[in-house]
Formats: structure tokens, C-alpha cells, sequence
């Protein structure tokens, strides 16, 4: 079995609202990939095909459900979206200015128990992800397309986290 990694591709909120953070609700329900996002992850479908992937899990935020459905209709791969490889949930600042949050919470990326208002805090996120990677069907080749924190946490054993091994939108990594 091998595990492959995938960051959705590029959306409105790394161009035009880069400022912000996702909002949850319009995560999950309207905010999509753009024009350039979908073509980011055309470009990389060769790659994957090389890896000879059996099966997709994804982010069920919109995002990633389009990167994993772009995927899928090429390459006649099954998906399954889940809860369980969201994007960090930032609780009371989802929607809001990143400056705002990192103001409040100017340690996030280097103390891995900051958690902010109602959200995760990255030790709850790298749990989950981890749970989720260890259950899964070691006879496949497992794609598991996600988001960038939740995905760099997988490189990332404690707080000492190397920001090289951040995954760009549309990158595609065996882990």
C-alpha cells in the first residue's frame, strides 16, 4: 500500500479574498475551485495515473470534492468524501480576517495546543488526520486530497515543523 497526498486547487480565497478565511458553511457548501484551480489539477492527473491509485478519499468541503470529481471522471477512480479531512476549524474566526485571527492567536503554527474560540487547535487536526491514515485498507493506494495545514501536519511530527514542507495548491506528494 502507498498513500499519495493531494492540495485542492486554487480557489477564489487565494486570489481575490486572500485575506479572509474560509467561511465553514460556504466551505462546505459553495465555495469551489477556479478556472485556474480545475486546470491545476488537470495538469497533475498524469502523475497520478502513474501511481496506479485505487481509491480517493477526500475533504468533503466543495473545494476538494471537485479536485477529487475531476480526478475520478479521468481516471475511473472511486471517491468517499469525509468529515474527517477538513481544513482546521478556527471556530469564531472562520469568515473573518487572517489578520485578525493571528493577531488573537500569534502562536498558532508554533504552539500546536492554541486553540482558538470554538475551533481545533493543529495537535486535534494532526489527530485526526493521523486516525484517519491508519485506518485505512492497507491493500490499496490510497489518494487523500485535503488542505494545506491538515496535510503539512502529516510532515510535521511537533512544533518544530519545517515550512518547506508545506504542500502547495494542486501539489501532489506521496507521503
Amino acid at each position: 500500500m502507498s498513500i499519495y497526498l493531494l492540495r485542492h486547487g486554487e480557489t477564489i480565497y487565494q486570489t481575490e479574498k486572500k485575506g479572509l478565511i474560509y467561511p465553514l458553511k460556504e466551505s462546505i457548501e459553495s465555495i469551489g475551485l477556479t478556472l485556474n484551480g480545475r486546470k491545476m489539477i488537470e495538469a497533475v492527473i498524469p502523475k497520478i495515473r502513474e501511481a496506479s491509485i485505487d481509491i480517493i478519499y477526500a475533504s468533503d468541503f466543495k473545494r476538494t470534492r471537485e479536485t477529487a470529481e475531476i480526478i475520478s471522471k479521468e481516471l475511473k477512480i472511486e471517491c468517499v468524501f469525509t468529515d474527517q479531512l477538513r481544513d482546521v476549524n478556527l471556530g469564531v474566526y472562520q469568515g473573518k480576517p487572517k489578520e485578525l485571527f493571528y493577531a488573537d492567536c500569534p502562536n498558532f503554527l508554533k504552539d500546536f495546543n492554541t486553540r482558538p474560540l470554538g475551533g481545533e487547535s493543529l495537535n486535534d487536526v494532526k489527530i485526526r488526520m493521523v486516525n484517519f491514515i491508519n485506518n485505512l485498507d492497507n491493500t490499496k493506494n490510497s489518494l487523500i486530497i485535503s488542505h494545506g495545514e491538515p496535510l503539512w501536519l502529516l510532515f510535521n511530527p511537533d512544533e518544530n515543523g519545517k515550512k518547506e514542507n508545506y504542500i502547495s495548491l494542486g501539489e501532489f506528494r506521496k507521503l
